[in-house]
């Protein structure tokens, strides 16, 4: 009894009617998901060009900015530290060569990372100090004067 009342259950929720145009509606639902997919996966799928993790800690009167860079050396970085954000860029170009008897292969690659990292407040361009370690960039930078604030004696 229990078979029959799910083929009937089954049953009801198919409709009777034929609808030629069902398919475009799934493909015109798929295409409204692909555009809206967040745009780090398109750009790393995409471009050569990489979004690297980054990590932004209030320390109270300076920021530390962690960025992963692997595999980069840190003379193929450039850094810009602005008023109120941390753009980095960054570099790898790799070549391959080899040659046995009659055989000869060159590869070429490009590995690149690229981001653009909003800070809360603004901050001292000019008191950054930055560091490679492990794949790791480093960045210090001191908050601005304007947004540290200072205490007001109530009378």
């Amino acid at each position: 009894m229990e078979k029959d009342e799910k083929t009937r259950s089954e049953k009801e929720k198919k409709p009777d009617v034929y609808r030629p145009f069902e398919a475009l509606d799934r493909v015109d639902d798929f295409f409204d998901y692909a555009m809206k997919m967040p745009y780090k996966l398109l750009n790393n799928y995409f471009s050569s060009y990489k979004t690297p993790d980054a990590d932004v800690i209030d320390n109270g009167d300076f920021y530390t900015v962690k960025i992963d860079l692997p595999g980069i050396d840190k003379k193929n970085i450039k850094l810009k530290v602005l008023g109120d954000s941390i753009e980095v860029r960054a570099e790898k170009n790799e070549e391959k060569e080899e040659r046995k008897g009659g055989y000869y292969s060159k590869e070429r690659a490009l590995m690149g990372y690229y981001r653009s990292i909003p800070l809360p407040e603004k901050v001292k361009p000019k008191s950054a100090k930055a560091k490679m370690e492990n794949g790791t960039l480093r960045v210090d930078v001191e908050k601005s004067e304007e947004t540290k604030g200072s205490e007001v004696s109530v009378d």
